[in-house]
């Protein structure tokens, strides 16, 4: 999304909503292989195929999955809380950057405090904050907020984009179709 928005020269305001996978997960995670194999009831060889369907999906994209080291799922909550905070001092782009590449190619524990504070330290944010803001009712209301917008955009996947509060197809995995539909989008 970020290539085609740069390709075309146009100007974005970006902002992220909480997609919670699994809200239920619990705190110390889950082995993704144990979530499909027995949560899901997939095959092994269906979650060879998936995994590595992801992978390229996310290749495409600019984004390195790598399952080698992210073994894990995790609850998300913490993460999509600091994103809020995040937003409220423009930093969330970067943010959401580290924790991308911390999560899905490092396999860091993005439930962790002490994790989350480590990426903070990657932005401009003050990451001695991070204990407080978690624990602040003002960004728990706005993460409950968050989720029951997504809830009302029925949203089911992700990621899924929205532009002037218009779902682009979710199932855009190129620049060019970014690009294509950033077109349409602003043609409207």
């Amino acid at each position: 999304m970020q290539t085609a928005i740069n390709n075309l020269a146009i100007d974005v305001d970006f902002s992220f909503l909480p997609f919670e996978i699994n809200p239920q997960m619990p705190s110390t995670g889950q082995t993704i292989d144990d979530y499909f194999l027995h949560h899901l009831s997939w095959s092994r060889q269906k979650l060879k195929g998936y995994k590595a369907s992801v992978v390229n999906t996310a290749k495409r994209a600019g984004v390195d999955i790598n399952y080698t080291n992210r073994t894990m799922y995790f609850n998300s909550k913490n993460a999509h809380k600091l994103m809020l905070w995040a937003k409220e001092h423009n930093e969330h782009i970067a943010l959401y950057e580290v924790f991308i590449d911390a999560y899905f190619s490092q396999g860091a524990d993005i439930s962790d405090v002490e994790v989350l504070t480590k990426l903070v330290q990657q932005t401009s944010l003050d990451s001695s904050q991070v204990n407080d803001i978690l624990l602040m009712p003002q960004f728990e209301n706005q993460f409950r907020m968050a989720k029951q917008r997504v809830s009302i955009l029925e949203v089911d996947t992700v990621p899924v984009f929205f532009i002037n509060k218009v779902a682009l197809a979710s199932n855009i995995k190129s620049v060019v179709g970014f690009e294509k539909a950033l077109i349409d989008a602003l043609k409207n």
